[in-house]
C-alpha cells in the first residue's frame, strides 16, 4: 500500500486493486490486538477490551444502517462516513442501487403512469449496468437514448448524473448520501444547478453518452469542449482520438492518441488505435511497432494479436502470422473464425496434417448451416495432399450441405 501511495499508482474506484492486502491486514490487526490485550493488566485491560468492542460495534452498526449498500462503508473517523466521503470519492461504482431503483419504479408503477402521464409501457434508460435483467419486458421498454426515455436511472458521482437534465422524481440514498437519481428527462431543467455545470469531466460523460447512442459528431464536439477546459485530460484525448480514427481523420487521431500516450498512463487500446492509424496511412513498420507495444503492455490483448496475424499474412511472413494466430486461440479457444484463419495459414505453408486437424475440429463444432465451408476447405487440404478420392468425398459433402456452393462443383 505504501508503494502504491509513493509511486502514485493509478487506482480505480476503491480498494479493488489492493484487495489482496486486506486478509494480511486483518490477521495483523487481530494478532496485534491480542498481543496488546495480553500486555494490559487490571482495569486497563478491561478498558481496552471495552474500547475495541465499541469500535467493532460502531462498524457493525454502520454496516447494518447501510444495508443493502454496506459495501459503500467509509470509516467515520478518517473519511467522515459515506455522506462526507461521497463528496470526494466514487460511491456506488458497482451500481448496486439500480436494483433498488427498479424496485421503486415497479412499486410505484400505477402512480407513475397516472401522475406523470406516462405510456402504459414506459421507456426506461440507464446510465450503465445490465438493465435488461432488471426490467420486465411486458411492462417496460428499454431504450439506449436517455433523451427519448420516460425515466432515466443514473448513479451519482463523477458528474455523470449532471448530463441529462430533468425532474428528479426519486433518489436512492444511504446514510444521507445520494447514490442514484430516477429522472424524468426534460430539457427545461437544463438551468437547474444540478444539471448546468460545465467541466471536462461532465463533457467526457456527455461525449460517452452521445457515442453510446450513435451520435458521433456530438460526441466529438463534447470531447473537444472538454479538452478546451483541460487539455491534459488523458481520457478525453483517448476518446477524441478514437472518434477521429473512426471518422478516418487519421492525422487528428494521431495527434490526440499520441498526446494521451505521452501524458500516460498508456494502455493497449491506445497503442492499438495508433497502430490502426499508421496501418491506414500505409506506414506498416510503424503500425507493427505499435501493435507490439500494445502486447508489451498487455500480452493477451486480442485485437493486437489478430491484427499482427493479418498483417504478417499479407506480408507473407507466415511463421509470425501463425504465431499470433495461435496466440489468439490460446486466449479464445472457442473462436471458430480464428480457427478458420489458422487453418488457412497452415494450408498456405504446407502444414497439411495440422490444417486437416483444424478443419475437422471446426466441422465437429459448427452447425450444418455453416459447415459446408469447413468441409470444402478440408477437401482443399486433401487436394493439396493429392488424395483425390478423399477430396472428392469432401467436395460432394459440401455440395450436399449447400447445393449452391459453386466452388465445390
Amino acid at each position: 500500500m505504501c508503494y502504491a501511495v509513493v509511486t502514485r499508482t493509478p487506482l480505480y474506484d476503491g480498494l479493488r486493486h489492493l484487495l489482496f492486502v486486506v486478509p494480511p491486514l486483518v490477521v495483523l490487526s487481530a494478532v496485534g490486538t491480542s498481543e496488546l490485550i495480553g500486555r494490559f493488566r487490571g482495569w486497563a485491560k478491561y478498558g481496552f477490551l471495552l474500547l475495541t468492542g465499541v469500535l467493532l460495534a460502531q462498524t457493525a452498526r454502520e454496516m447494518v444502517l447501510l444495508h443493502p449498500n454496506q459495501y459503500l462503508y467509509f470509516n467515520q473517523l478518517f473519511a467522515g462516513g459515506i455522506k462526507e466521503a461521497s463528496r470526494h470519492y466514487e460511491t456506488d461504482y458497482w451500481e448496486n442501487t439500480y436494483k433498488q431503483g427498479v424496485r421503486w419504479i415497479e412499486n410505484h408503477y400505477v402512480d407513475l403512469i397516472l401522475d406523470l402521464d406516462l405510456p402504459g409501457r414506459p421507456h426506461i434508460a440507464c446510465s450503465g449496468g445490465n438493465p435488461q435483467f432488471l426490467f420486465h419486458p411486458d411492462r417496460f421498454e428499454l431504450v439506449e437514448d436517455p433523451w427519448k426515455a420516460d425515466l432515466y436511472l443514473v448513479t451519482i458521482g463523477r458528474e455523470r448524473h449532471t448530463v441529462v437534465p430533468g425532474e428528479i422524481i426519486h433518489t436512492i440514498e444511504a446514510r444521507g448520501a445520494s447514490l442514484l437519481y430516477i429522472i424524468r428527462p426534460d430539457s427545461s431543467y437544463r438551468d437547474n444547478p444540478i444539471f448546468s455545470g460545465s467541466s471536462a469531466i461532465r463533457m467526457g460523460h456527455l461525449g460517452m453518452l452521445y457515442e453510446r447512442t450513435g451520435k458521433k459528431e456530438e460526441a466529438l464536439s463534447a470531447y473537444v469542449k472538454g479538452l478546451e477546459m483541460d487539455a491534459r485530460n488523458v481520457s478525453l484525448l483517448a476518446r477524441a482520438g478514437a472518434v477521429y480514427l473512426e471518422a478516418k481523420q487519421y492525422d487528428a487521431a494521431l495527434d490526440h492518441l499520441n498526446a494521451a500516450i505521452r501524458l500516460g498512463p498508456p494502455s493497449a487500446h491506445l497503442y492499438t488505435n495508433v497502430a490502426v492509424c499508421y496501418e491506414s496511412l500505409g506506414r506498416h513498420d510503424d503500425s507493427i511497432s505499435f501493435y507490439y507495444k500494445a502486447l508489451d503492455h498487455h500480452p493477451y490483448f486480442l485485437p493486437a494479436h489478430r491484427a499482427l496475424a493479418r498483417r504478417f499474412k499479407i506480408l507473407s511472413r507466415f511463421k509470425e502470422a501463425i504465431h499470433h494466430a495461435e496466440q489468439v486461440l490460446e486466449i479464445l479457444p472457442e473462436s471458430i473464425e480464428d480457427y478458420r484463419r489458422l487453418g488457412f495459414l497452415m494450408r498456405q505453408t504446407g502444414q497439411l496434417d495440422r490444417a486437416e486437424e483444424i478443419y475437422r475440429e471446426i466441422i465437429e463444432r459448427v452447425p450444418d448451416v455453416i459447415k459446408a465451408t469447413a468441409v470444402f476447405n478440408l477437401g482443399l487440404v486433401f487436394l493439396a495432399k493429392q488424395d483425390y478420392d478423399e477430396a472428392i468425398v469432401q467436395f460432394e459433402e459440401a455440395i450436399q450441405l449447400r447445393p449452391d456452393f459453386g466452388r465445390a462443383y
